[in-house]
């Protein structure tokens, strides 16, 4: 049993090796999306945190300067691709200017979508 035991428990870059594997075999990905135009005081952080959360995607999302929001989004590519496409709509009173999306491997560091 000890055995097994030790031949199942891999070294930490094997491990992330065979996680980032599953990863993209799952679908799994990051994207890092920068949203430009009148998306501050207009509930774009809690609109884009409502739809990401409901998609089952983790991340955050933050204000990065006066006219631009910062998106970090984990999870399957196709309910990030939706969840980009409701940004570029946004709330009823933000007007989006530009979407630069930043496509990554994932690594699973979010348990859940925050708001910071």
């Amino acid at each position: 049993m000890a055995n097994y035991l030790c031949h199942q428990m891999l070294p930490y870059p094997l491990l992330l090796l065979k996680l980032a594997r599953m990863a993209k075999a799952s679908g799994l990905v990051r994207a890092h999306v920068k949203i430009h135009g009148k998306v501050q005081n207009v509930g774009f952080r809690f609109h884009t945190h409502r739809k990401a959360a409901a998609a089952g995607l983790t991340g955050w999302i933050r204000n990065a300067n006066d006219t631009q929001v910062e998106i970090m989004f984990e999870g399957d590519k196709k309910k990030i691709e939706e969840c980009i496409e409701s940004c570029r709509r946004g709330p009823l009173f933000s007007k989006v200017e530009k979407i630069e999306v930043d496509w990554q491997k994932p690594t699973g560091e979010f348990k859940f979508f925050e708001v910071r």
